[in-house]
């Protein structure tokens, strides 16, 4: 029990101090939340060599298909420098080998919004742990747009035909998300 103890201290230390180390980012984490609490993270990163700070849900498991990766929602939003200001758009996106590039819809309130269609997207700031496996498919959408959406008491992700099942834990976290844009 000591020398699993030992391991799992020095492998904190190690990834502290790696990340210490890095000149290209820092990372600021929520604060702690009581364990009642949904389990979701919210990460602010600043990445020096682009001077761009970016804001992450961190990936949230959704859906039941558990074959190589659970299905992730994963969403983001960017501003430059450090100073906090509003995003012109939140990416939203899927880490998910169920979706194909298909037309994003969401109604929310009974107002449709037709987002466009989902794409690969390299560029997101969030890694995925089965690399070769499956792939990340996002959409930018505008800001306020999304500020409704995430509004909204009834809500419904279509991803092509397919029915997203997205639950009220996620949309509490988008919100959560949402309220760290800057007005």
């Amino acid at each position: 029990m000591k020398a699993l103890f030992s391991f799992f201290a020095s492998t904190l230390l190690l990834l502290v101090c790696a990340c210490a180390a890095s000149p290209q980012c820092s990372i600021t984490q929520s604060p702690a939340r009581p364990s009642q609490e949904p389990r979701w993270e919210i990460i602010t990163s600043y990445y020096s060599d682009e001077d761009r700070t970016v804001v992450m849900l961190r990936k949230m498991r959704y859906g039941t298909d558990f074959s190589y990766c659970e299905p992730l929602l994963i969403a983001e939003f960017s501003y430059k420098g450090r100073a906090a200001q509003p995003p012109e758009t939140v990416a939203l996106g899927f880490i998910t080998n169920e979706i194909r590039e298909s037309e994003l819809v969401i109604t929310a309130d009974g107002e449709r919004f037709d987002l466009g269609r989902l794409k690969m997207r390299e560029n997101m700031h969030q890694g995925n742990e089965c690399e070769a496996l499956i792939r990340r498919f996002a959409v930018s959408i505008p800001r306020e747009a999304f500020r409704k959406i995430v509004a909204a008491r009834k809500i419904e992700v279509r991803a092509g035909d397919r029915l997203l099942p997205l639950g009220e834990e996620h949309f509490a976290a988008l919100r959560d998300l949402a309220s760290r844009m800057s007005r």
